[in-house]
């Protein structure tokens, strides 16, 4: 019986030969050293490399990235700002409670406050506003300053012109996302007046620079410190020129650092990563609406409101009004006391707006005895906003409302430590690297910034205020 024809197929002894060229892996090819030396062989040679292949000099601009990225000093050690405000707030909080005397002078304080809040919300309040042309003859008159002092805040109408400040929010938004690479991204309105703090966020851009820098800005800021000096204790003499804080642009006017206040004089701020201002500035660059408590007692309650605790919750109360009695507010031990999240503050929805006149964006917040006592502020581009700065503000919930600002708050060139801050800040610019204080608030990474120089501020006053 003979073999099945293919059994004895695969027993004959094979030879060798090429594999069909289909067979090959797309990535493997065969040139002959004669088809390399012609011209039209090193067309093909370079046709059959792979795509990752290419001869690219290390210095050629294909090769460079768009940012440079630097990790930021402060945050890997005790130099952090952000930290050591932290640590000192509990050290003014430890302080404070840590004596009989201390503990009584916060109880008193605390029931201040918490007696001037409540005669806000029965009859009302109002925030003073003041053109910047005439702001000079108003804060002539005592009883302006004295408005001033005890609602705690201020609006200034038309500092800058409202095309220029559209302009540079227009310009800072354009180049915060040619930074995030998303430089032709059309206006979108859940975005439109959003600016996010990230990584690539700018402080240094011309426009920024041209906002600090502005001859009504800086009149404004020493204006109002000069002013307000006699009564706070802090501020300048009317003949030297403040610093400026340079910050990134931000949404809305809202500051959730922990600060702590002295007891004696309620202006003076204690425990923050910045120098210390009896005001924060804010430059309105969008139309904005925004919402704050017209009064200076919000700001001792706000800054003291960590070390107390309510001994029962409200729904333990048929009132809201029981919750809120000072004999339901028990004072912590020093043991007790840890540094306020930002998030400590932020606003719930479970409490009913309407029932207490409160915004619905407001209402329902970790400073409970606050509800009631917001008004609506409403900034066009080009005004400007101060306030104490333990007073609390909260954005409108509407999107868009709560419009661009940029905090351009005045520095007292007198104050402790502002010319060590000042110095850092400047060194900062130079190098193209965020301002001291943001390296725990954008993660310890920041999108370098071009090297600023000082013949990019423009006018002597705009660079005294950066500490030139």
């Amino acid at each position: 019986m003979r073999a099945p024809r293919r059994l004895l197929a695969t027993l004959s002894p094979t030879t060798p030969s090429a594999p069909p060229s289909s067979l090959l892996p797309p990535y493997t090819h065969s040139l002959t050293a004669s088809a390399t030396s012609t011209s039209s062989s090193t067309s093909s040679s370079t046709r059959l490399r792979p795509p990752y292949a290419h001869s690219v000099s290390p210095l050629s601009p294909a090769l460079r990235a768009p940012m440079r990225y630097a990790l930021l000093r402060e945050n890997a050690g005790a130099n952090d700002p952000t930290s050591a405000a932290d640590s000192a707030w509990v050290t003014w909080a430890e302080g404070l409670l840590g004596s009989e005397t201390g503990r009584r002078e916060v109880r008193d304080k605390w029931v201040e406050a918490i007696v001037g809040l409540e005669k806000i919300k029965s009859v009302g309040g109002q925030v003073p506003q003041i053109s910047f042309h005439s702001l000079a003859s108003h804060l002539d008159v005592e009883s302006t300053v004295q408005a001033i002092l005890a609602s705690g805040s201020v609006i200034v109408r038309d500092v800058v012109l409202d095309a220029e400040a559209s302009k540079w929010a227009a310009e800072v938004v354009r180049a915060t996302n040619e930074r995030e690479g998303n430089p032709d991204r059309k206006p979108d309105p859940t975005r439109a007046s959003r600016v996010e703090l990230t990584s690539v966020a700018v402080f240094w851009h011309p426009s920024l620079l041209a906002a600090r820098a502005h001859p009504s800005v800086l009149s404004s800021n020493k204006q109002l410190l000069s002013a307000l000096a006699e009564h706070t204790g802090v501020g300048v003499d009317g003949t030297a020129d403040p610093f400026v804080l340079a910050e990134a642009v931000q949404e809305g006017f809202e500051s959730d650092e922990p600060r702590g206040i002295d007891l004696a004089n309620s202006w003076v701020s204690v425990a923050s990563s910045h120098p210390n201002t009896p005001l924060l500035a804010h430059l309105a660059l969008t139309p904005s609406l925004s919402y704050l408590p017209p009064t200076s007692h919000s700001a001792i309650y706000a800054a003291l409101r960590p070390l107390f605790r309510p001994v029962r919750s409200r729904l333990s109360f048929y009132h809201p009004s029981a919750y809120l009695d000072p004999t339901n507010w028990v004072l912590l031990s020093p043991e007790e006391v840890v540094s306020p999240a930002p998030s400590a503050f932020a606003s719930h929805s479970d409490v009913d707006a309407s029932a207490n006149n409160t915004p619905a964006d407001v209402a329902g917040s970790d400073l409970p005895h606050l509800d009631g006592t917001f008004s609506r502020i409403e900034l066009e581009a080009g005004d400007m906003l101060y306030r104490h700065p333990s007073i609390p503000t909260r954005a409108s919930s509407r999107v868009g409302e709560s419009g661009l600002s940029l905090p351009i708050s005045p520095i007292p060139a007198e104050g402790h430590g502002a010319a060590a801050y000042v110095r850092s800040q400047r060194e900062a610019f130079e190098a193209g690297s965020p301002p001291p204080g943001y390296a725990s608030r954008l993660g310890g990474v920041a999108a370098m910034e071009a090297a600023g120089a000082q013949e990019a501020i423009g006018g002597n006053g705009g660079k005294r205020a950066m500490g030139y």
